[in-house]
């Protein structure tokens, strides 16, 4: 079951599934956060952070200011 994402400039954008409360620290505080089905995402998607991807036996925590992407083979970076 794939997620609903939007082509922007080609890149595959994932909607979230819903968001929740999550502290990011002293600047940042508590912040609604998306979060996604880390397995539905598809080759591609593009998630600017904050956002928690919720995998089988994780949680991927992607921090404001960073992104989140997945690459053709399915594997997820954390970039800056």
């Amino acid at each position: 079951n794939k997620l609903t994402v939007e082509n922007v400039d080609g890149v595959p954008i994932a909607k979230p599934l819903g968001a929740r409360k999550a502290y990011w620290g002293g600047e940042s505080g508590v912040i609604d956060t998306p979060f996604y089905d880390r397995d539905s995402l598809v080759a591609g998607s593009l998630v600017s952070g904050p956002a928690l991807f919720d995998a089988e036996d994780t949680v991927v925590v992607v921090p404001p200011g960073w992104n989140y992407r997945v690459d053709q083979w399915g594997i997820g970076w954390i970039e800056c």
